[in-house]
């Protein structure tokens, strides 16, 4: 009954398959009558990858490539044809043009040669050459110029020689009238400059006139008339300064008389000043301070200095700060260490396990596939768990086993008849089949593969394998797209991870508004994220509260405090989150409680940290494939907050 239900079922699934194939057989026969041969072999391609043995399609597969081929080849043909023809026109017309150009350049030539341009009729004559070099008029042309030209230089040298003979002898005529032209202009020149300087000193303007008389010199070095006067005048000037220094001396002391009674007033002046600008930084420097905002608040105490460097109170400031600020820094850098220690931990551990895993994952592959009898990609499997874990002794054994199978099944192959042969081969074959349908492509190839591990010829193995090697490319080329934008995603990711620790470092430090910046930033790359708003959000309650407390200080109020109601629900449901956190406060002791508890294929990590009475509940969720959550009070939060708040309240800032 079973076995009879088994071929009705095999039966009807064949008859599906037959259909499936005629459908396609008829949409690729409609494609080749309208000569459409790429949409006719994707049809019976599509047919032969659900039946890789049916003759009919492979027939018609190498039907429509003939008659592909056949009109590329026609084609191809006509236009050789074409082209030849084209050819044979443009040589002849060629010719023609070839000829006719050199009659033409030859004319042009001519014409130039009879107006007597010769270089100008050479050129042309030498572009006859270029096209026809054996053309004899040319040549004959150029011979002729050749002369004409040599004739021609040997005649416009002759005339040089007698033009430079008649040059050099004017020259020497001029010469000897420049030179004397240019002694009486000497003379002339001296007579006007002591002329000019004479009249210079009248004025008594000695700079100008000894420049003048210098001039002189500089024409006649031995003129006596220039080096006397220059003496006069030097005499006269040691005079005038003389008596120029007194007046300049009697004209300083008052100015420095009315400069004394100035300067002591505006030091007056400036020192009220002083003090009051002294006074307004010292306010604004502890103010700042009070704000824990110690950067600027030194860089007021600091300006203080550099207005009054003996002061006290800015000096004693100054020290103060430092030290608060060396005190904090010493005790982030201890935070961040611990910090950074815990989170490499993490990393090595769950890189151990990562790679555990991904080790048993290969050996489960390998297994599977010898379940499978893909003997080969088991093996494959087995080689990746090794070069992972090179020490693994499970995946070394595995291959030893997957040889010894492989040799018994090669042993037992060889003992085969052929009709056994055969029927192995059909088995194999539907079975491929079947997976192809199913669109389990790997498997499918496993079976092809075991197909021509015993009939290496066949050709419904090889058209199977061609067909599915067609389809995984497709698959690779998505799953590539896919997983760039996984890769974008994940940068994305990444980014907004380092903004939300560098916004809380930022918050840490006491700087609210660089913090609520910090995280804005975030925002623009991920406008979605519920973890950066709330991280906004709790800065700005942080900046409110520290402007609250600013306030209360200047008018002497006491700085306002946190005010739960604490209320017993008596076991019933919790639907207010301050009265949990107020029970949990109650439950637990100041400080950090952690619990750990093993459930299925995951491990959490439950801490109750209390503060002033009130509790928070942090879990850690771990699983064994490699994903870990944090939640804070039944709501998803990053690492940095499990890490940062997690901390012992008593040794946080």
């Amino acid at each position: 009954m079973n076995q009879s239900f088994k071929a009705k079922a095999n039966k009807e699934k064949q008859a599906e398959l037959r259909k499936q194939v005629d459908e396609l057989l008829a949409k690729g026969n409609a494609s080749l009558n309208e000569n459409n041969f790429d949409a006719a072999l994707a049809s019976y391609n599509s047919a032969l990858i659900i039946d890789p043995a049916n003759e009919e399609v492979s027939s018609k597969i190498s039907e429509a490539k003939s008659k592909k081929l056949a009109a590329e080849n026609k084609a191809k043909a006509d236009a050789d044809a074409k082209a030849a023809e084209l050819a044979a026109a443009e040589a002849a017309k060629t010719a023609a043009d070839r000829e006719a150009k050199i009659n033409s350049i030859l004319s042009e030539g001519n014409e130039l040669e009879l107006a007597g341009d010769l270089n100008a009729a050479k050129s042309k004559y030498n572009e006859v050459l270029s096209i026809d070099a054996n053309n004899a008029d040319a040549k004959s042309k150029i011979s002729s110029i050749d002369l004409k030209l040599a004739k021609l230089d040997q005649e416009k040298r002759a005339q040089e020689a007698a033009a430079n003979a008649q040059k050099e002898k004017a020259a020497a005529a001029a010469a000897a009238a420049e030179l004397a032209q240019q002694k009486a202009a000497k003379e002339e020149q001296i007579q006007s400059l002591l002329s000019q300087a004479d009249n210079l000193a009248l004025q008594k303007n000695y700079d100008q006139a000894k420049s003048k008389y210098r001039e002189v010199l500089a024409i006649d070095n031995a003129n006596t008339i220039a080096t006397s006067k220059i003496v006069e005048i030097d005499s006269k000037v040691a005079a005038q300064n003389k008596e120029q220094l007194a007046k300049e001396a009697a004209a300083k002391a008052e100015r420095e008389k009315l400069a004394a009674e100035s300067a002591a007033a505006e030091l007056a002046r400036q020192k009220a000043a002083k003090e009051k600008q002294i006074q307004s930084l010292l306010s604004q420097a502890d103010n700042l301070a009070m704000q824990k905002n110690y950067d600027q608040a030194k860089s007021k105490y600091k300006e203080v200095l550099a207005i009054d460097n003996a002061n006290n109170i800015a000096t004693s400031k100054i020290a103060e700060i430092d030290s608060k600020v060396a005190a904090q820094n010493k005790e982030q850098l201890a935070k961040e260490a611990a910090a950074k220690a815990e989170r490499e931990k993490l990393a090595t551990e769950s890189a151990k396990k990562e790679l555990k895993q991904k080790v048993a994952s290969q050996i489960a592959i390998g297994d599977q596939m010898v379940t499978n009898k893909n003997y080969a990609d088991a093996i494959g499997a087995y080689r990746k768990a090794i070069e992972l874990d090179p020490q693994n002794s499970l995946a070394k054994t595995r291959i030893s086993d997957v040889t010894a199978l492989i040799s018994e099944e090669e042993n037992k192959r060889k003992k085969m008849n052929a009709q056994e042969r055969q029927e192995e081969v059909d088995a194999y074959l539907n079975e491929a089949k079947a997976l192809v349908v199913k669109r389990d492509y790997q498997q499918a190839k496993s079976k092809y593969d075991k197909v021509l591990s015993i009939d290496a010829s066949n050709a419904a193995a090889e058209n199977g394998l061609a067909a599915i090697k067609s389809q995984l490319d497709n698959l690779a080329a998505i799953e590539a797209r896919n997983s760039a934008n996984k890769d974008a995603e994940l940068k994305k990711a990444k980014e907004v991870e380092r903004i939300l620790d560098e916004g809380y470092d930022l918050f840490a430090g006491g700087k609210y508004d660089d913090s609520i910046d910090k995280f804005k930033e975030g925002v623009d790359i991920d406008p979605t994220n519920s973890e950066i708003k709330q991280a906004i959000h709790e800065a700005l309650e942080q900046e409110n509260r520290l402007r609250m407390i600013m306030l209360a200080k200047k008018s002497n109020r006491p700085r306002p405090q946190a005010k739960f109601e604490t209320e017993n629900i008596g076991g019933k449901e919790r639907t207010d989150k301050k009265k949990y956190q107020n029970e949990l406060g109650n439950a637990y002791p100041e400080g950090v409680t952690e619990t750990q508890k093993e459930e299925e294929r995951k491990k959490i990590t439950k801490r109750i940290v209390v503060k002033e009475k009130v509790g928070s509940e942090y879990l850690r969720i771990s699983y064994e494939w490699g994903g870990t959550y944090y939640f804070k009070n039944g709501e998803s939060v990053g690492t940095y907050i499990w890490q940062y708040e997690t901390r012992d309240p008593s040794k946080a800032n």
